[in-house]
């Protein structure tokens, strides 16, 4: 009886631990481009023609939907109003960023075992837009939070990555971002670049959403903002 009550219990932890950490079966694939909808031929080179140069993607982590206001970030919103548009997105558990940026570049549901994934050096073999930019030949650099290339690497064209551990910093973390922005706009060999700021998160884990560090962060990414689209 004893025997019985040790693999019932064995199995009940392998079942939990089975549910709780599901393994993707998506692993390893990568996706064609559809060319057909609803029984619609299309042609892809004109449907997935490109009608800009170069793609900007800047990432302003824990950058709350009631942060952007006209006092916070004015050139952002003049930027909504023209051609853009603001969403109000509700996530689920877990938050931590390698979760979030998998989810981001996949398209895929964040899973819990992510977060301790989030802590080792974890290639994502998921397809993604990532992946698939490269695939077609788009040069991508990347500057920001160095789980990035811990999830890409060998992938990005130039990149310098910066650590999200260290949170009492909140200025170097994004002055190493910036630095490099400038330089970027100068060069025509990339396609796509991504920027990812911490300085925000770092401010909300010491001091909370309502610090008064948190507009002169905001106004200061506003202008990356602002001169990113210039």
């Amino acid at each position: 009886m004893i025997i019985f009550y040790y693999i019932l219990s064995s199995f009940s932890i392998i079942l939990y631990l089975y549910s709780f950490f599901p393994v993707n079966k998506n692993f390893a694939q990568k996706h064609e481009l559809p060319s057909t909808l609803q029984d619609i031929n299309f042609d892809l080179k004109e449907v997935y023609a490109s009608n800009v140069d170069k793609i900007i993607v800047i990432v302003i982590d824990a950058l709350r939907y009631d942060f952007i206001t006209r006092d916070n970030t004015p050139n952002l919103l003049k930027l909504l109003e023209t051609d853009g548009c603001l969403s109000l997105v509700k996530v689920e558990s877990p938050t931590v960023t390698l979760p979030r940026i998998k989810a981001l570049t996949t398209g895929s549901v964040p899973q819990f075992i992510d977060v301790v994934l989030n802590l080792l050096n974890t290639e994502s073999a998921t397809d993604s837009i990532i992946h698939q930019a490269v695939r077609y030949g788009k040069k991508i650099v990347f500057y920001g939070d160095d789980t990035w290339l811990k999830l890409y690497p060998n992938i990005f064209l130039r990149s310098e990555g910066t650590t999200s551990f260290y949170v009492y910093d909140y200025t170097e973390v994004d002055d190493n971002v910036t630095r490099n922005v400038w330089d970027e706009l100068s060069r025509n060999d990339w396609d796509i670049m991504i920027l990812h700021y911490l300085g925000l998160d770092h401010i909300g884990h010491i001091t909370g959403p309502f610090s008064p560090l948190v507009k002169p962060k905001l106004q200061e990414m506003d202008e990356i903002v602002k001169k990113s689209t210039i």
